[in-house]
This record gives structure tokens, sequence and C-alpha cells, in this order.
């Protein structure tokens, strides 16, 4: 498995696809990282160094593809389209929504549905009290396209009439956060916990009482996308506040977990947690919907039939 963007424990990548894979398969990631990691559940991983700028992404696809020319596989499972530049044939291809399957039909093979559904099982127990002023606001590199300056503008507009609500930013941070805050009045309280494993992450969100999911929309893979960060604020209990865009809407809408808004407007964003702030049985009722609707359907051990399923479908047609 190849990623030349994310970190090697990724959520999606190591998490889910590769534990998932490594039940019936012998599995290698291998990622850019600052630190070395040899996995662990039957997930081997190797790293590359990375560079010091995003500008030298050619020499990450360069350090991939020669620890990738070290290793004897069957499979190579790319994680981004510019991983492709590291294998010459495509015999399947993975979407994470019908929206971004769209873009990638035609071809020698038809995009499989594999979408970025919550592991259920790794959830701590709700721990009954939530904090009645925390928002929670998460994302795997936080740069300006996820909307960090909007959160934080809103939770300023929010603190004039909840003046001890706090805001949590869970994730690697990008976004030149003291710039933000410095054009910020009131400054909303801020926590920023850099990256957790998964099981701290959920422990770190079942503390809250909002999610914010306020991509936006100039980040196209987040407007067609579904994000796996709105799950994870489903599983543990959140209402959420989500940006209005096709994918995010069908799934907000049928398990009624949340409040639709236009992500580029702070006004808006505000708006949406005062409302659940001041609605608190509502909160409540709406995050309860959403963990059950994780439970019942959004959940990835649907996921992991159909990716299992589908590296079967290779090895019967003799491709793998």
């Amino acid at each position: 498995m190849l990623t030349t963007t994310h970190r090697p424990r990724d959520g999606r990548i190591f998490e889910k696809e590769a534990k998932s894979l490594a039940k019936e398969h012998d599995v290698t990631v291998i990622a850019p990282s600052d630190a070395g990691d040899t996995g662990e559940e039957g997930v081997r991983i190797i790293t590359v160094p990375k560079p010091a700028s995003p500008l030298l992404h050619g020499v990450t696809l360069w350090r991939v593809l020669r620890a990738c020319r070290g290793e004897e596989c069957d499979v190579i499972h790319c994680h981004e389209p510019d991983a492709l530049l590291l294998a010459r044939f495509v015999d399947a291809k993975i979407a994470v929504s019908e929206s971004v399957a769209g873009r990638f039909r035609g071809g020698r093979a038809e995009p499989v549905i594999i979408s970025n559904y919550s592991v259920a099982g790794l959830a701590p127990p709700d721990p009954g009290v939530r904090e009645r002023y925390g928002v929670v606001y998460m994302a795997g590199n936080m740069q300006m396209f996820h909307g960090v300056r909007e959160c934080i503008q809103a939770i300023s507009r929010v603190r004039v009439k909840f003046p001890y609500v706090s805001l949590t930013l869970i994730g690697g941070i990008r976004a030149d956060i003291g710039a933000i805050m410095a054009k910020t009045n009131p400054r909303p309280e801020i926590t920023m916990t850099g990256y957790l494993p998964y099981r701290e992450m959920y422990e770190a969100l079942r503390a809250g009482s909002v999610g914010l999911l306020v991509f936006q929309p100039a980040y196209h893979n987040a407007y067609i996308g579904l994000p796996n960060k709105l799950f994870d604020y489903m599983l543990c209990g959140l209402p959420v506040v989500a940006s209005d865009f096709p994918e995010i809407r069908k799934v907000v809408t049928d398990a009624g977990c949340g409040i639709l808004v236009d992500p580029t407007s702070p006004d808006a964003i505000a708006e949406a947690v005062i409302y659940l702030m001041e609605h608190p049985e509502e909160a409540q009722r709406m995050g309860e919907s959403g963990q059950r609707a994780v439970l019942e359907r959004y959940n990835w051990g649907r996921m992991e039939e159909r990716l299992l399923d589908l590296y079967q479908s290779l090895n019967d047609s003799g491709m793998a």
C-alpha cells in the first residue's frame, strides 16, 4: 500500500483498509514519516524521509517508488491519484462516494464504492456527562481549506452569547493559527491536541458537545467526497454542524444527525452552534440518531466485506 501524503497510521489507510486486508493477506504500508514505525497487528510499515517543504512532493514520490521497488508484492494499492505514477496499469479502482466514482468511470475497471465509515468497535463508552460548552473540530492536517479560520471566527461569535465556550482542534495543524487568532475578537479558548491515535481521538471527541465539519467548497475532494470525520463524530454521539455538500447532505439528512450550513459563513456556523446549545434535548436526539445510524449502516464492517471481496476477485481473475 503506497501513500505519498498521509502518515503511516492514517485512520483510513492503516486502521481500516490495511488491518482489514491483513486478515487474509500480507500487508505492507509505505508512507512518508519523520519518525520510524515498523507496524503492528499484522501490518508491516516502511517509512521514507519526509521533506521539510510540501513543494518537494516530487522527492516523496521518488522515495516511495524506490522503497516499493525493493519489495516483492502481488498487488500495489495506491492511495492518491499521483501515486498512480508509480504503477503502469490499474486493475481496480476504489472511490469513497458516488460523486468521486463519477470522476474515475471508464477504462478497464469500474470504481468500487468503499466509503470512509467508522470502525464501530473502537469507540470508548459514552461518558454520560458532556462538556456543555465544548465544541470539537477535527481534520487530519488542518489547512485553510479545511475551514480552520471560519471555525475560529464562528466560535468567537458564539462566545458573545456563551462566554465559556471552548474549541478543541484535533489533528496536525498547518494553518497559521496565530495569525488567525490575532485578527479574532473576542478570542475563543482553544485547545490543540495534535495528532491522536484512534482511541485517544475518540475519547477527546466523546468529551465534546458539538462536532464541526466545515470544509470549504474550494477543496473539491471534500465537496464531492465523504470525510471519515463525519462518521467519527456520529459514532461518538455528537450532533454535527457540517458543510452543505452533496454527499455530506445525504448522510446528515438521512440520519437526522445535525445542521447543514454554508461553510464559508462564520455567522451561519455560529448560529447553528448556538441553536444546538440552546436546544440541548434536540442536540442529544441528533447525536443519538447519528450514533445509531453508524452502528446500523454507516460502519466499516460493511465496507471491509467489499474490500476483501474486491481482492478476492483480483485473485480469482489471476491479476493477483
